[in-house]
């Protein structure tokens, strides 16, 4: 049920994105951003991972199995969901192109890209190291907004809050990548990388939206996927937050689909951060930008298919929560959801009767295999969904705009993590 006059979100996305090395830079001034002095920093919303190998070859069940995980494969993923009609009728995301967010970035994506498809049997695309660039292929770009930076973990002993934590950041930007174009193979994919170093109280949101406000102004994208989120509640004033929405507008009149994690703490979210140990809202709470009404927030579930062939349930692998019942998919508590403090429910919401269950859920904590040069990892969260669902909503976009044709470049050298 849909309570009056506030908006209500279910679930978030939690993906993880592999990142494009040795792209453009783009030196534009920002657009629409305004000055905030108090801003919680974005953050990556990685709560479930894996390390599983060094090794360049995906973990088997087994490896998988071992951690309390099944883990599925592309293959599996597109059978648990019916998408082979979908490609059977050419659907698959060709001349359509889907913009990822993501801070700071990882060097050796294109390679992950590239080892991540030949060990998946999917397609390459233009931009990977050593592949073909014919008129056919899709294209996969890196941009970095606001100039490169280095992707390495806190030295030890570091007494810094982890709002940097780029090589976490780097695993978020491997999932977004490589299971978006598991799931629309044909369809081109930007990964914009922003450096989101606080500057005198400004910190990451302003740059994301300004550089997702030139993606919109400029017509490079029919899809634009986000992962980052903070609570509602941890901006200074609603101000602060209304502030950052402009590019939300302008996607909207444009008919850009934007999608949102809805976060991996159910309703309990921290407050303002970079600060240790932050603390936990003692009330229900959302997380923006999955909350606002330009946004479709995403979220998760547990899925129960055979993870090897995806064609039936599997009520006897790990985890728990798929034994011993027969759904294909069962709820995950932990994804975000709730009612937001700063929307009012939107008029598209109130058509729905009483009862109604809000829709957009996919694979939240479902892990999936993701390469980076570490080696392999099982990884699950609503970011995982949003991944999938931004392949999805990719596929059906309309065209509102050339795609990406600046000519990518390639970086050396890949492996699994």
């Amino acid at each position: 049920m849909v309570r009056p006059r506030f908006a209500r979100i279910r679930n978030g996305v939690q993906t993880m994105t592999v990142l494009a090395c040795g792209a453009a830079t783009l030196a534009i001034a920002p657009a629409g951003g305004a000055s905030i002095a108090r801003l919680p920093a974005p953050v990556p919303a990685v709560s479930e991972f894996q390390f599983l190998t060094a090794s360049q070859t995906p973990p088997t069940e087994a490896n998988c199995f071992s951690v309390n995980r099944r883990c599925f494969t592309p293959t599996s993923m597109r059978n648990s969901y019916n998408l082979g009609p979908l490609y059977a009728a050419n659907d698959t995301g060709r001349g359509r192109t889907i913009a990822i967010i993501d801070s700071f970035g990882d060097p050796n994506i294109a390679s992950d890209l590239g080892v991540f498809d030949t060990q998946m049997g999917l397609p390459h695309m233009c931009g990977e190291p050593g592949a073909s660039c014919g008129s056919s292929a899709p294209t996969f770009q890196h941009v970095y907004w606001d100039g490169k930076t280095v992707v390495k973990a806190a030295p030890a002993g570091s007494n810094g809050t982890g709002s940097q934590t780029r090589n976490i950041w780097a695993l978020e930007t491997a999932l977004d990548v490589e299971w978006a174009h598991s799931i629309a193979p044909g369809a081109n994919i930007i990964n914009v990388t922003t450096n989101p170093a606080e500057t005198l109280g400004v910190q990451g949101f302003p740059t994301m939206m300004n550089a997702e406000q030139y993606i919109v102004d400029h017509h490079l994208a029919n899809v634009i996927s986000q992962s980052f989120a903070s609570a509602e509640d941890a901006f200074a004033s609603t101000q602060s937050l209304m502030s950052l929405r402009h590019a939300f507008i302008s996607a909207a009149a444009a008919g850009i689909t934007v999608l949102g994690s809805s976060g991996d703490g159910g309703t309990a979210n921290s407050s303002f951060t970079p600060v240790k140990n932050p603390t936990t809202f003692p009330f229900p709470t959302v997380e923006w930008p999955a909350s606002d009404p330009l946004v479709t927030g995403v979220g998760g579930t547990y899925l129960c298919t055979d993870p090897v062939t995806g064609t039936s349930v599997d009520v006897t692998d790990p985890p728990a929560n798929c034994q011993n019942q027969t759904n294909r998919e069962v709820g995950w508590i932990a994804s975000g959801g709730g009612f937001s403090h700063v929307f009012a429910r939107p008029a598209y919401q109130d058509a729905l009767p009483t009862g109604s269950t809000p829709i957009g859920t996919s694979w939240c904590t479902t892990p999936l295999r993701v390469m980076l040069r570490a080696g392999s990892a099982a990884l699950a969260g609503t970011r995982a969904a949003r991944a999938g669902t931004s392949s999805a909503a990719r596929r059906r976009a309309a065209r509102n705009g050339p795609p990406w044709s600046r000519s990518p470049t390639r970086s050396p050298g890949t492996g699994w993590g």
